[in-house]
């Protein structure tokens, strides 16, 4: 690989190989893709590689850009680059523009703002690898930022024994963008995942979220704004994989226009996992015209003595609350929006630094009460 990031060319050029032996060699799950064409975030044209602006910068400290890491640096992110496994995991890693490591030294508390830097062209290859060590907590707080027309972005997430990491994300997307996040959580170790998903002509998130070790805990919220033509499709795969593991998930859903909302949340129970606890519930609020939310929350349990729920409801504004509202004085609009933002509110930021980010979700929200 050419530039500051050649230390990953061995593995770029694999990861090439692989995308390169084509479509009949991908392993990719059919109903995870039923929505949603995988086309849709594949280039249209040759690459050209181009550099980002400002790569070498990094207004954290306690993040690395992958320009300017260290030996010992080097080989934690190649451990982790290594493991991802998709057709388009392997194309961000063969055509790489940007990388940042978030290190969470052992028994610290850190905050790291990512912002990735500007690119020069109008497609952006980027990657994301957290390592929280034992005992160590880290908040992330993840705007969109200069998102570029199309974007393939890879998040890779390690959370040691007794650590926890608090991950807010923003998608700020405005054209194409596809994102894999990938999280391990160790024994006694919490993972924390609050995204909102809207601004996308397409958008495509696939979560894999794997709990490997014994009393881990993992909580996601999400919300979906969908308006216009948008579509955006959040795949939420999680997995139990050691005992005594919990987990909690929330996703909602506003549609308007013409806008298509997929939702799948997938909890599956490993063998040999007693004491597990799940629940995964999915919440769609239609506001009209003729907009469509695809939602499916799936259970797979492969082991005894386990509490695991899950369900889905559709709904509209109700007109009673709405004739209440009204009744007390309140306009017709200003009651909807009161409405929606009481509906959105569990899935939005929570905290002084985090809860800045929610501005443009309230806005569209706003908007949507008309």
């Amino acid at each position: 690989m050419a530039g500051s990031i050649d230390w990953l060319a061995p593995q770029a050029l694999q990861a090439e190989r692989r995308f390169s032996a084509g479509k009949e060699n991908w392993d990719l799950e059919p109903e995870s893709w039923k929505y949603t064409r995988i086309a849709d975030f594949l280039p249209s044209a040759p690459l050209l590689r181009k550099s980002a602006e400002g790569r070498n910068r990094s207004k954290e400290l306690n993040i690395e850009d992958f320009s300017c890491l260290e030996l010992e640096s080097r080989k934690l992110a190649q451990t982790h680059v290594g493991k991802a496994r998709h057709p388009l995991a392997d194309l961000n890693l063969a055509h790489l523009d940007h990388g940042l490591l978030v290190r969470g030294r052992a028994s610290t508390t850190q905050r790291a703002v990512v912002d990735f830097p500007a690119l020069t062209s109008d497609l952006g290859f980027r990657r994301l690898i957290v390592h929280a060590e034992a005992n160590s907590h880290i908040e992330i707080l993840e705007s969109g930022g200069e998102a570029p027309e199309a974007q393939n972005l890879v998040i890779q997430v390690m959370v040691e024994r007794g650590a926890s990491v608090k991950h807010y994300r923003c998608s700020g997307a405005h054209g194409r963008a596809w994102t894999l996040i990938e999280v391990e959580i160790g024994t006694d170790a919490c993972y924390e995942l609050s995204g909102l998903l809207f601004g996308a002509e397409r958008e495509r998130v696939e979560c894999r979220l794997h709990l490997i070790g014994e009393g881990a805990s993992l909580n996601t919220r999400h919300l979906l704004l969908g308006k216009d033509r948008e579509q955006s499709d959040l795949q939420l795969g999680i997995r139990h994989g050691a005992p005594s593991t919990c987990s909690r998930h929330m996703m909602k859903t506003l549609a308007a226009d013409r806008s298509q909302l997929t939702l799948r949340g997938r909890v599956h129970i490993e063998p040999r996992c007693p004491g597990s606890d799940a629940e995964l519930n999915i919440r769609n609020l239609l506001l009209g015209g003729k907009s469509r939310v695809n939602a499916k929350p799936e259970l797979e349990i492969y082991t005894d003595d386990v509490a695991c729920s899950h369900g889905t409801t559709y709904s509209e504004l109700d007109a009673q609350q709405l004739f209440y509202l009204s009744s007390r004085g309140i306009p017709g609009r200003k009651a909807r929006e009161l409405l929606l933002k009481a509906f959105a509110q569990d899935c939005l930021f929570t905290g002084d630094a985090a809860s800045s980010l929610n501005r443009p979700a309230i806005e569209r929200i706003e908007g949507m009460a008309t």
